[in-house]
């Protein structure tokens, strides 16, 4: 009864048996089981199938340029490193794609610090792939991590399209600072959505933690010229290529070559750290009067 009703219809509508006859052919070749949905895939004309097919393919490679899209802030000693009071530090960010990227502080008393761009006139627009570094290592100035102790946040925000800066940034040029009090992480969620809003493109956002200690512990290195008692070891570094910022156990000792001397034995980190290439890292066993030579060869990365 129900295919008779269909043919019915069918018959309203074309007025040829002939087709009729086709599509009740058809549909008694249908399994049972099929479900609506079967059926009329079996009849949709080859242009909405196309356009179906267009939609979704679109739909997906929009959704994988999005994801592709990312950002990338940290620090000379890596993420959730350690740093002493006066110590300085090296910010490194880059993105996967051009950009315009804002980048902003919160020290371990919650002040908000502006660190990119330098100015709130300036669009921040950097291109892809490419490493930047605050400061760079032939600028007039330095960053040096003040204390409390305590943790602090470096927070990057990048799109494809302009980026509004926050009136709570514009105020830093005139030394006023603004501080976050309670939650940090919440903090940061608004500042983002504030910077984000009014761009519609893609985006990317990353957070870099670090510590924040004061500097007893590099007592067990006397200060320059670094005198040499018969129980105390030294350690020559070079690198290849040079100017690899040079760390022993957290605490930075400038660049390549460089020699570092008064250390007491036992068991160091040397750590080694320069821009596009990775970083290297050892364990050095040192004994009573020991002078060594540490030859490194950094190797290259794209990313």
């Amino acid at each position: 009864m129900r295919r008779f009703t269909l043919l019915e219809s069918s018959m309203a509508f074309h007025g040829d048996e002939t087709k009729i006859h086709s599509i009740a052919t058809t549909l008694s070749k249908v399994p049972k089981r099929c479900n609506l949905l079967q059926v009329l895939c079996k009849f949709l004309t080859g242009f909405t199938l196309i356009s179906i097919a267009l939609f979704l393919l679109f739909s997906i490679a929009r959704a994988q340029e999005e994801s592709d899209f990312k950002v990338d802030v940290s620090v000379d000693k890596g993420d959730d490193a350690t740093y002493y009071d006066e110590e300085p530090i090296f910010i490194t960010f880059r993105t996967t794609e051009d950009a315009y990227i804002i980048i902003y502080g919160i020290d371990t008393k919650g002040n908000l610090n502006l660190i990119f761009p330098e100015s709130v006139k300036e669009t921040g627009f950097i291109r892809a792939n490419r490493t930047y570094q605050i400061p760079e290592d032939d600028d007039d100035f330095s960053f040096k991590v003040q204390g409390p102790p305590g943790e602090e946040f470096i927070c990057a925000v990048a799109s494809s399209e302009p980026l509004r800066i926050p009136a709570i940034f514009k105020e830093q040029e005139e030394e006023t600072y603004f501080r976050v009090e309670g939650d940090i992480e919440r903090a940061i969620e608004n500042i983002t959505e504030d910077i984000l809003s009014g761009s519609n493109g893609a985006y990317a956002t990353d957070v870099c933690y670090i510590y924040v200690e004061y500097g007893e512990e590099r007592a067990i290195f006397p200060p320059p010229p670094f005198p040499l008692p018969p129980f105390c070891c030294l350690i020559e570094i070079i690198s290849r290529p040079r100017g690899a910022k040079v760390y022993l156990d957290g605490r930075y000792f400038g660049k390549t070559p460089t020699v570092i001397a008064g250390i007491p034995p036992g068991t160091h980190r040397l750590l080694l750290i320069k821009k596009g290439y990775y970083r290297y890292e050892e364990e050095i066993h040192l004994y009573r009067g020991d002078r060594e030579c540490v030859k490194v060869h950094l190797k290259w990365k794209l990313w």
